[in-house]
């Protein structure tokens, strides 16, 4: 049965993960907030990527800045941005790639950060940090609930 779960989950090159539980990883974190996305940029220079042969070495690092709109933990200053990774496909290239498991964001997205003093917050599959959905909100309201 084990062989039969993980051949279910999303891998990458970098890591396979089970789908670890939100809430403990929301009581754990030092912040927590809902964000939107409102820049992302490059989080290093292209070169390297647009000249690489290996096409696994074509994915890029992006910083996304955020607007902290709701604070459940912390000082979402601590955590301003979120690193993700996404594909490059050199235009004279031969070979296109796609990696399907890196999630997209742009700004105008909302995102529940989930981050810990000292460590970079990254966006994954992996990662706590995620998409704001009814899910995370439901999680998030019961780790949060205000104080009778």
């Amino acid at each position: 049965m084990l062989a039969t779960t993980a051949a279910l989950l999303p891998a990458s090159a970098h890591a396979i993960c089970a789908i670890e539980p939100l809430e403990p990883e929301l009581r754990a974190a030092d912040v927590v907030y809902v964000g939107t996305v409102v820049r992302s940029e490059l989080a290093r220079e292209l070169p390297s990527a647009a000249t690489a042969e290996n096409v696994s070495q074509r994915r890029v690092e992006l910083r996304h800045t955020l607007r902290p709109d709701i604070v459940f933990k912390g000082n979402p200053a601590s955590a301003a941005s979120v690193i993700s990774a996404w594909q490059y496909n050199p235009p004279r290239s031969k070979r296109t790639v796609e990696f399907t498991e890196l999630p997209v964001v742009m700004p105008g997205d909302t995102l529940l950060v989930v981050a810990r003093t000292g460590k970079p917050t990254n966006l994954g599959l992996c990662s706590p940090t995620r998409k704001w959905s009814a899910e995370t909100a439901g999680v998030a309201s019961a780790v949060f609930r205000p104080a009778p």
